[in-house]
């Protein structure tokens, strides 16, 4: 759930095609988390115009889990239970201080974990294919300002 209350049109303005391309393709292969839904609300106006642009870089799978909510959390109410969010959103679930509070608790209860786990890793060099990186997949980086052919 991402609450753009704070946000404004020229913010997400600010964002080049190349980055959105990158967040996308990292969200859809590199994150190793699996969501069930993006779900946008208190969307400054014309945030559907930016919305409906960068939805069709999604693939369809992805593209069906994008939730434009709005100022209106009825809609939302359909996809995640008011027991399950915060009494600012209208629901049932306590203040969001609360929640981060008991959250940080629990982490802070795995630091054990968290720090052997540190100690694990890849060696690239064994993987059969080539790692995915941001040049074999957008192409070069920057700018051709002057162009020489032989």
């Amino acid at each position: 759930m991402v609450d753009l209350a704070a946000t404004t049109m020229v913010q997400f303005l600010q964002s080049s095609p190349s980055f959105m391309q990158k967040l996308i393709v990292w969200s859809q292969e590199g994150s190793p988390l699996r969501q069930k839904g993006f779900h946008f609300i208190n969307t400054p106006s014309g945030f559907e115009m930016v919305y409906d642009i960068f939805k069709n870089f999604f693939n369809k799978k992805n593209r069906s889990r994008l939730h434009l909510h709005k100022k209106k959390l009825e809609s939302l109410y359909k996809h995640i239970p008011k027991s399950m969010l915060p009494a600012e959103y209208g629901g049932d679930a306590g203040p969001i201080q609360d929640l981060v509070d008991a959250w940080a608790k629990k982490m802070l209860s795995y630091k054990e974990y968290f720090q052997e786990e540190e100690q694990y890793g890849t060696d690239e060099e064994k993987r059969p294919s080539r790692p995915k990186k941001a040049d074999t997949l957008f192409g070069m980086e920057g700018s051709f300002r002057k162009l020489e052919m032989d």
